[in-house]
């Protein structure tokens, strides 16, 4: 999971600092005059490794969902603030949602080294079979074996509705 998620600074000074437009997602600096009235994200903000977009106070780097959280909550993220649509550039207030740390990799996007194109699903080549896994509390559950890929999909899409429920992503 990493290193806890540093306290952001108080909210009068994330207000004194920010405006905030929920339907674009937009994030823009208020009051800082070297960038006033700049979107970050839009106009050249730093982007972490993560893939987040992050922006400095003070010599310190906070991820931009998390200042958009408590700005229209007035309190602290959870943990894990979830992009409901896999996009972490994607900050508008209708597509942030509260998540635990396995919530948020249910919901990840499909790894790069995946080869058989679903999460969950790959060829076991000494048995001729599709196998579909779905990882659930941190234990891999056996959904099953199948002769064809188009059985393993459906079979992994049902079981990750039944065990990840709204944070199902199915690719």
């Amino acid at each position: 999971m990493g290193l806890p998620a540093k306290s952001l600074p108080a909210i009068e000074v994330l207000e004194a600092l920010f405006t905030y437009e929920p339907e674009s997602g937009v994030l823009a600096w208020k009051s800082n005059p070297k960038f006033k009235g700049r979107a970050i994200g839009k106009l050249g903000s730093v982007r972490h490794r993560t893939g987040y977009l992050v922006v400095g106070i003070d010599r310190c780097y906070y991820g931009v969902h998390r200042i958009i959280w408590k700005m229209m909550t007035g309190s602290e993220p959870p943990v894990c603030v979830d992009h409901i649509d896999g996009n972490k550039l994607n900050n508008r207030w209708a597509n942030l949602r509260p998540a635990t740390n396995g919530q948020n990799i249910q919901n990840s996007k499909l790894r790069k080294d995946n080869k058989s194109g679903v999460k969950g699903v790959m060829w076991e080549p000494d048995r001729r079979k599709w196998k579909a896994v779905i990882t659930t509390q941190g234990r891999a559950i056996r959904v099953g074996r199948y002769s064809t890929f188009d059985e393993a999909a459906a079979a992994i899409a049902e079981a990750r509705l039944k065990f990840h429920g709204e944070f199902a992503r199915q690719a």
